[in-house]
């Protein structure tokens, strides 16, 4: 199996692109939480939440954990792809098990600040983000191959009916 070095790039960026949309998606969470005049069709109490550099630090053991996760069901792995739609759903189920996951720490610990809402809006927002990211990797995938960067070049030997045709359905397709 031989991968392009665009391919690699492209397939390594998803691992730090995932850990800063899931650091990214708890710090909005807490920012639109921390702030109730943002949710004009919702009124919240004031929370009692934790000081931001601690969360800062809740976020990042989070973003670890779903890292972790994914790469343990080799989401990031660098010889199997996956089609768009497959990998969609194994990122929301994932996704889903490491919320699930954060959620068992907050009861078993017993965590005082524990925000639902807090819970909820990260993991949609995490949600979208990771889709963004993966769907704009992908886009920037078939730009390079468009351009010919990275293409894989086939040479078919030999004759018959299904080689005759092969050419005529093929030519100008942009593949990977």
């Amino acid at each position: 199996f031989f991968m392009k070095k665009p391919e690699i790039i492209l397939r390594l960026l998803r691992l730090p692109l995932d850990f800063l949309s899931v650091f990214l998606a708890f710090f909005l969470a807490y920012q639109w939480r921390a702030r109730p005049d943002l949710i004009p069709f919702v009124s919240l109490p004031s929370p009692e939440l934790l000081p931001l550099e601690n969360f800062f630090w809740f976020g990042f053991q989070a973003a670890f954990l779903v890292i972790v996760i994914f790469a343990w069901e080799r989401m990031y792995s660098l010889r199997k792809s996956y089609r768009f739609r497959k990998e969609l759903r194994r990122m929301i189920m994932l996704t889903g098990a490491s919320f699930t996951v954060i959620i068992l720490y907050f009861f078993i610990v017993g965590v005082q600040f524990f925000s639902r809402f807090i819970l909820g809006t990260a993991f949609v927002f995490t949600l979208f983000l990771m889709i963004f990211h993966r769907f704009m990797l992908r886009f920037i995938q078939h730009l390079v191959w468009a351009k010919g960067i990275g293409r894989r070049r086939v040479l078919f030997l030999g004759s018959g009916k299904v080689l005759d045709e092969l050419p005529e359905r093929r030519i100008g397709e942009v593949s990977g």
